[in-house]
């Protein structure tokens, strides 16, 4: 299954969204508070090109925590600029 993704339009500095278009979307707002705890939501994606996908994350601002390589699955924890934990893996 192919994805076609687009930005809002209106996205800008401190909100964006992503997801398939006429599908449920995923919204990500710039909140003034620092990170305190663990995170409440932790994503798993993946990708057909797993460290290529993860070279353009990091050019964006994400620093690699990890890699793994366990059950037939590998995959690459990130981190966000605001240390939120991430994974992308290799698609299936």
């Amino acid at each position: 299954m192919s994805y076609e993704f687009a930005a809002e339009p209106k996205a800008g500095e401190f909100v964006a969204v992503i997801g398939p278009k006429g599908e449920p979307a995923m919204i990500f707002i710039q909140v003034p508070e620092g990170k305190a705890v663990k995170n409440r939501l932790h994503l798993d994606l993946s990708a057909d090109d797993r460290e290529a996908e993860v070279a353009r994350l990091v050019e964006l601002g994400a620093s690699v925590h990890s890699t793994h390589d366990e059950w037939g699955i590998t995959w690459t924890t990130l981190l966000d600029p605001e240390r939120n934990e991430f994974c992308v893996s290799d698609s299936h």
